[in-house]
């Protein structure tokens, strides 16, 4: 019994992270947050300084790994849209999800 727990918790801690690297990578390719950030009036200086802040120089896969381990510590990052942490943003409509 102790066995199929622990394969079902395990195959679902894949599905997670199959889903993270899908939607990663899908977001990835939407669009570039550096000038949804600054907008188009930035200098190259303002957006390579904004792109090292926020590990865009870095390769893919290692982006993806700092990803899953900020998410795995709690922190989702900035939303692109709103300039604002996501946890800020989940936190403030958690009580309509719940409701």
């Amino acid at each position: 019994m102790l066995l199929l727990i622990l394969r079902r918790v395990a195959q679902g801690a894949l599905v997670l992270l199959v889903v993270a690297l899908i939607s990663f990578f899908m977001f990835r390719f939407v669009g570039d947050p550096v000038q949804s950030l600054l907008g188009q009036e930035a200098t190259v200086a303002d957006r390579e300084a904004l792109m090292d802040r926020l590990g865009l120089n870095d390769h893919i896969l290692i982006q993806f790994k700092d990803f899953v381990f900020r998410v795995l510590e709690g922190d989702f990052g900035v939303s692109y849209r709103l300039s604002r942490p996501v946890n800020e943003l989940i936190l403030e409509r958690l009580p309509a999800t719940l409701e």
